[in-house]
């Protein structure tokens, strides 16, 4: 809905000679078709003040134009609609007096949106124009009103902006657990509320990604390994003299480094089991 008001005057003889300034307003109604474009139905009514008459001329009248008008408004700004430029076209019924008349007229405006955009307010300008009808009276030449003020509107607010699209979820593996919360991302598992197995097969209880069935630490986060002993343990740091068979002789001096021995001063038996020794004698019976 839209209410104008604004002050108003006659261009053109002889109205313009006629009537001083008066004043204007009407009402109307739109109708969006679409995004710009929207129909509109109007009714308003013009008042101007008489001139005085020349001497010896009877005193003039107030002089009236009342309108009822349908037609289209156009909003070529759409991304500030409802605020921004508008523009409206009617044409309709038109009376001076009492005198049915055609019209028709065009507005030209700029809305400014306030708060939740349900209100707008604005200046306009608009023309209005009424035939008369073709005599050789020059008081029945057509009227041209031009007026012009404020525009207040109500309607509906102004349409919020669509939202960006969401994100698509980043699932490596598609179990429907989102990369950042899946504590095995390249396994396909199963969500839990624990963040260490959420994402992980059901079947590997520390989370590391090897189901247990494969896991020599099942209960261990590590790491895979192609050693079924030690596939899904813990990666542990290398000791600075390691000794595989654990006879406290360095793998690094140990001639024999997979068989526990004894150390021994010649490094090619040391870390080795000490051969047995024959008895000196043997009894015969």
């Amino acid at each position: 809905m839209h209410a104008r008001a604004g002050v108003a005057h006659a261009v053109g003889a002889p109205q313009a000679d006629d009537f001083g300034i008066g004043g204007a307003g009407a009402l109307s109604g739109e109708l969006p078709l679409t995004p710009i474009v929207s129909a509109q139905a109007e009714v308003g009514s013009i008042l101007l003040s008489p001139n005085d008459a020349p001497a010896g001329k009877p005193a003039r009248s107030l002089g009236t134009v009342t309108f009822l008008m349908l037609g289209g408004r156009l909003h070529p700004l759409k991304s500030l609609a409802p605020g921004g430029l508008w523009i409206g076209l009617g044409a309709g019924l038109a009376f001076t007096g009492s005198k049915p008349r055609f019209g028709g007229g065009a507005s030209l405006g700029w809305d400014v949106v306030l708060g939740t955009g349900r209100w707008t307010v604005g200046p306009f300008v608009s023309y209005t124009h009424v035939v008369e009808p073709g005599t050789s009276k020059v008081s029945d030449s057509d009227a041209h009103v031009l007026w012009g003020g404020v525009q207040v509107s109500f309607g509906a607010p102004k349409e919020k902006e669509a939202a960006p699209p969401p994100e698509p979820i980043q699932d490596g593996d598609g179990d429907g657990v989102r990369d950042q919360d899946d504590a095995c991302p390249t396994v396909k598992g199963v969500a839990t509320s624990d963040i260490n197995t959420n994402g992980c097969a059901a079947d590997d209880s520390d989370g590391d990604g090897i189901r247990d069935a494969e896991d020599a630490c099942p209960q261990s986060k590590g790491i895979r390994r192609p050693d079924p002993t030690t596939n899904g343990c813990p990666a542990t740091t290398p000791k600075a003299n390691p000794d595989r068979d654990g006879d406290g002789v360095p793998d690094a001096t140990d001639a024999c480094p997979d068989e526990a021995g004894k150390p021994s001063d010649d490094p090619k038996t040391n870390g080795c089991v000490a051969p047995a020794t024959p008895p000196e004698s043997i009894e015969l019976d």
